[in-house]
């Protein structure tokens, strides 16, 4: 069984992790937003709060962007976390692409 809610609106904006937060802890989180490092930061730290312990969260956009691409910083925010010690797993379909993977990590 699954329990899918919607909600709309800039993921940094207060009243939306609040809302966000009135649904949680959640068991599986996919974190899409914003791409520079510093909103991909602000959604880490909102939303990883929101896990459930064994908890899983899912990031975009993880590879380095290059070749016009350099405005996805969202590899340096992928790994502190995996500097932080988090169990990671990276999902890429080709190391040559000039952007793009999802990074998981296991809570």
């Amino acid at each position: 069984r699954v329990d899918l809610r919607l909600l709309r609106g800039d993921s940094a904006d207060p009243e939306m992790v609040s809302a966000a937060a009135r649904f949680g802890p959640f068991e599986w989180i996919f974190l899409d937003a914003g791409h520079a490092a510093h909103e991909v930061r602000a959604d880490w730290n909102n939303y990883s709060a929101l896990a459930a312990p064994g908890g899983i969260i899912a990031l975009h956009d993880i590879l380095p962007g290059r070749n016009g691409q350099a405005w996805i910083e969202v590899a340096q925010v992928w790994k502190e976390i995996q500097r932080d010690g988090y169990l990671t797993q990276e999902i890429v379909a080709s190391e040559d692409v000039d952007w793009g993977g999802i990074g998981v990590v296991f809570l």
